[in-house]
C-alpha cells in the first residue's frame, strides 16, 4: 500500500510518503493481522507516533464502523460503536487482543490478534486500515482500500462514513491458516518496469544508442532537458507549450492493462502540471493503438503557495482492459515548455501464457529434453534420467525414451562365448575355457583346468601286450596271458614212416611260448 493505491486522510503537508504491507490470516478463532511499514518507529500514540488502526463494520445497516483496534508503541487499544451512524466509541472492556510493535533497520512490524467472536466476526466482516506515523512535524496517514473522493477528502472514512463501494472483504475460507491464498489481495498489479530512479538522466534523448537502459522507458518525441528535475527521482523533459511528450515503456510480460498512472510535478518556475493526457496500446512495440479514455488528476500533495512544487498522479482508468506488451502515454504539456516526470506506471493482470507443444513430442540435445513452445520458448526442460547404459549402447531416457550419456565399458548384459575350451580324458587334463562379451569382446571370466578322469576304456589286453585306451592310446591294466591272438609255431613234430607212427607237433604262442594245443599220433 502506497501512494498510488492509498488514501490520504489529509494531504501531507511535507515531501513525506508512507508505504506498507500487511496480511490477514485466521484460525477460525482469532484474527491474525500483520503490517510492515517501510519507516522508522516513532513511540507514540494514535496522532503523535507510528501507529496502526484497524477499522471493522460487521453490521449491513451501520453507516461508520462497528469496531476498531489499535496498536503502538504505547499500548494497544480495543473499542466499539455505540452508534450506528456517528462516532461514539467505547472501550472494549477485557479485550482478547494481544500484540506487539519492534522497529528495527528502518522498517516497523505490527502483529496483533483478536478473537473473532469479540467483534461478531466469526462469519466475515469488512474492514479499513488506517496506517499513521509522525513525521516531518506531522501526523500522516494512509487508509487502504482507497475509499471514495467524497466533496472533502475525510468525507468517507470510516468513522464517518462507511465506504461500502471499496470496503475491504475478509473471508473466512480464503483467509484460513494453512491455504495458499491470503485475503482481499488487490487484483489490480504493477506490470510495468519498475522506474524509481535513483539519478536523473538529464543527458538522455531521443538519439542515444542506449535509450532503453532506463527500465524500459522511451522517449518518443521532445528532448531531455538539461536542467535537472525537482529531485534525483524526476527527470526533466523538454518541449515547446502545449505540444505532446510521448513516453514509451514495455511491460514485463503481456498483460491485460486496466489503468495507466502517470506521476509529474509541477507548479512553480515555469514548471506547470501537465495539460491532457492520453494512452495507446501495441502488442509488438511498433504499432500503437489509441484508447479512448479520460483521464483524472489526484493531487498527492498540493504546495500552500507556489514557491515550490505540487505533485499528482494523472490517472487513467480504460473502460475495458486491451492485451498489450507497451503502453505509450501521451503527455500534454501546458504552459512553461517543461515537463517534470517521475514514474509511469500501468496496472492490470499479467498474462499468463500456458506453453504448449503442438506435437507433443520431446526434443534433446544429448543431455536435456524439452518440449518447445509454437511461441518460440523452450519448457519442461529436465536432464535426462533412467535407463542403463550397457558396454554396447548407451541409456535411454525413461521420459523421452532418446539415448543420452555414454556406454558404460563395465555393465555387459547381452550374450557371451567361449573360446580355448578343452575336454578333460582319462589321461590329459581340459580347460573350462575363456569367457568373453558378445558385444564387446571384453574378457569376462578366465577358464580353468579340469582334472584328466584316469579312467582307460576300449582295447583289448594279450599274453603279450596290456590293452590300449580308445580314449588317451595308452596301455593300462595286465596282459591276459589266455589271450593269444599272434602268430603260432610247432615242435616237435614227427613224420611217420612203414614202421613207425609220426606226430602233428605240438602248438606254441609265438609271444609267450605257451603251449596251445598238443599234436597227435599219426598211424
Amino acid at each position: 500500500v502506497a501512494v498510488s493505491n492509498g488514501y490520504w486522510q489529509e494531504l501531507p503537508k511535507t515531501d513525506n510518503v508512507l508505504s506498507y504491507r500487511y496480511q490477514l490470516r485466521t484460525d477460525g478463532t482469532k484474527l491474525y493481522v500483520a503490517l510492515q511499514a517501510d519507516c522508522d518507529l516513532v513511540v507514540g500514540g494514535n496522532g503523535t507516533g507510528t501507529n496502526l488502526r484497524f477499522w471493522i463494520n460487521t453490521n449491513e445497516d451501520a453507516t461508520v464502523y462497528t469496531h476498531f483496534y489499535d496498536l503502538n508503541a504505547v499500548g494497544t487499544g480495543a473499542k466499539y460503536n455505540t452508534s450506528t451512524t456517528s462516532n461514539s466509541g467505547a472501550n472494549i472492556q477485557n479485550s482478547s487482543m494481544q500484540g506487539v510493535v519492534v522497529g528495527e533497520n528502518g522498517k516497523t512490524n505490527f502483529e496483533f490478534s483478536v478473537n473473532l467472536s469479540e467483534f461478531n466476526g466469526t462469519n466475515g466482516f469488512y474492514y479499513y486500515i488506517a496506517f499513521s506515523n509522525f513525521m516531518g512535524g506531522e501526523n500522516i496517514c494512509l487508509y487502504y482500500p482507497p475509499v471514495t473522493e467524497g466533496a472533502a477528502r475525510a468525507d468517507n472514512l470510516p468513522y464517518k462514513n462507511w465506504d461500502r463501494v471499496n470496503q475491504g472483504v475478509f473471508d473466512i475460507a480464503s483467509a484460513k491458516l494453512g491455504e495458499a491464498t491470503t485475503a482481499t489481495a488487490p487484483r489490480l498489479t504493477f506490470v510495468s518496469y519498475d522506474v524509481d530512479r535513483t539519478t536523473s538522466y538529464k543527458y538522455w534523448n531521443e538519439s542515444d544508442a542506449d535509450r532503453f537502459k532506463d527500465d524500459g522507458i522511451r522517449l518518443i518525441n521532445g528532448i531531455k532537458s538539461t536542467s535537472d528535475g525537482w529531485s534525483p527521482e524526476y527527470s526533466a523533459w523538454k518541449k515547446a507549450a502545449h505540444q505532446i511528450v510521448d513516453i514509451d515503456f514495455k511491460l514485463q510480460s503481456s498483460a491485460y492493462v486496466e489503468k495507466v498512472v502517470a506521476y509529474v510535478a509541477g507548479g512553480t518556475a515555469g514548471i506547470s502540471a501537465p495539460e491532457a493526457m492520453s494512452i495507446s496500446y501495441s502488442t509488438d512495440g511498433v504499432t500503437y493503438t489509441p484508447i479512448a479514455a479520460e483521464f483524472k488528476v489526484k493531487p498527492l500533495y498540493l504546495h500552500p503557495d507556489s514557491t515550490s512544487f505540487s505533485r499528482y498522479a494523472y490517472i487513467i482508468e480504460l473502460p475495458e482492459a486491451v492485451l498489450a506488451t507497451h503502453i505509450r502515454t501521451s503527455i500534454t504539456i501546458s504552459w512553461g515548455g517543461m515537463l517534470w516526470i517521475d514514474e509511469v506506471e500501468a496496472y492490470g493482470e499479467l498474462n499468463i501464457h500456458t506453453h504448449q507443444d503442438t506435437d507433443g513430442k520431446w526434443e534433446t540435445d544429448g543431455t536435456y529434453h524439452y518440449h518447445t513452445c509454437g511461441c518460440g520458448t523452450i519448457f519442461d526442460k529436465t536432464a535426462h534420467f533412467g535407463g542403463e547404459a550397457t558396454c554396447k549402447d548407451k541409456a535411454i531416457c525413461s521420459v523421452c525414451n532418446k539415448e543420452y550419456g555414454s556406454v558404460d565399458s563395465n555393465n555387459h548384459v547381452g550374450e557371451t562365448y567361449v573360446e580355448d575350451a578343452v575336454t578333460e580324458d582319462c589321461g590329459n587334463d581340459g580347460y573350462t575355457g575363456d569367457t568373453y562379451c558378445k558385444d564387446c569382446d571384453t574378457l569376462l571370466e578366465e577358464g580353468e583346468t579340469i582334472p584328466a578322469t584316469g579312467n582307460h576304456t576300449g582295447g583289448t589286453a594279450t599274453c603279450k601286450d596290456k590293452a590300449v585306451c580308445t580314449v588317451c592310446g595308452q596301455s593300462y591294466g595286465s596282459l591276459n596271458a589266455d589271450n593269444h591272438v599272434g602268430e603260432t609255431y610247432v615242435k616237435d613234430y614227427l613224420k611217420e614212416t612203414c614202421g613207425n607212427d609220426g606226430y602233428t607237433g605240438d602248438t606254441y604262442c609265438s609271444d609267450c611260448d605257451t603251449l596251445l594245443e598238443e599234436g597227435e599220433t599219426i598211424p
